[in-house]
Parts: C-alpha cells; sequence; structure tokens
C-alpha cells in the first residue's frame, strides 16, 4: 500500500513553502562539525536562524529529493555553503532569514530542519550513522533506481 501522506514545511514568515511527500527517511539529530558550524552561523546571522538544539546537534527529517516540492516562495530561496567548493548546501528563505533545509548534492536526500515542520515533524529515530541508517538509505535508493535528482525550487 502506498504512503499517501504529506508533510509542510514553512519558513517564519510563510512566503516559503515546501511539500514532501510519503513517509521520511527518518527524524535524525546530526552532530557532524558541519552542521553544527552552518548552524552557529545561522544562529548569529539570523532571528529566524536557529537549528541547533539544546546539545548542540541538528534535528531533521531526511526525504527523498524526488518526494519534495517547493510548493510557493522559490525565489526567496538562498543557497549557503560553508565553503565555495562545499557539496552540501543549506537554502535560507531570504524573506525571513530561516533555514529550511540542508541538501549533500550528490545524495538523493535532503534534510528539513525539524523545526520547519512544526508540531507535524516526525520523531526523531536515529541519532547515529548505524548500520540500520546506512540500511534504510540504501533501501530508498534502490527504490529510485539508484538515481540522485537534483532539487529544483525555481518555477523558471
Amino acid at each position: 500500500m502506498k504512503d499517501e501522506t504529506s508533510q509542510l514545511a514553512e519558513c517564519s514568515c510563510g512566503k516559503v513553502a515546501l511539500s514532501a511527500h510519503g513517509q521520511p527517511l527518518g527524524g535524525v539529530v546530526c552532530y557532524c562539525a558541519s552542521c553544527h558550524e552552518a548552524g552557529r552561523r545561522f544562529s548569529a546571522n539570523s532571528p529566524n536562524g536557529s537549528v541547533l538544539d539544546a546539545d548542540g546537534g541538528t534535528p531533521a527529517a531526511l526525504y527523498r529529493k524526488d518526494r519534495v516540492t517547493c510548493l510557493r516562495g522559490g525565489e526567496y530561496l538562498e543557497e549557503h555553503r560553508l565553503q565555495p567548493a562545499s557539496k552540501t548546501r543549506r537554502l535560507v528563505a531570504s524573506c525571513c532569514g530561516t533555514p529550511m533545509f540542508g541538501d549533500f548534492e550528490p545524495g538523493f536526500w535532503m534534510s528539513i530542519y525539524r523545526a520547519r515542520l512544526g508540531d507535524r515533524a516526525p520523531p526523531v529515530t536515529l541519532k547515529a550513522h548505524t548500520g540500520r541508517f546506512m540500511l534504510r538509505l540504501l533501501t530508498a535508493w534502490v527504490a529510485m533506481g539508484f538515481k540522485s535528482p537534483k532539487f529544483k525550487w525555481s518555477r523558471a
């Protein structure tokens, strides 16, 4: 049976909205240095920039890129990278300074910041790159035919 659930992720002012269809690959908290540094920079540069939880992790819901669409406000999404050559970009709603999601470009998933999903966020199920987590990612990638789509938010 196909799961037709949908999650709405919005920026603080409501001008940017994403829709994520189906079940997430998992509710995660990332503790890597890159996510921590990005979270620190977001917090310092925006009133709506907090993505770090109390213990310094970055909670997010992982979704397949082919299951996320930009409903409105794509023109407000700005890309931020810690270094110009980084393969990880983080998208922020420039209208209100709200971080929306992280995207490891070669990957097939994206990390929607948990705070963007509000009380509709899936529970945190994975706090480390365990074997179970890696198997879940591999299973999703196989289901996608080993494709790694690009996430496009512009309507142009």
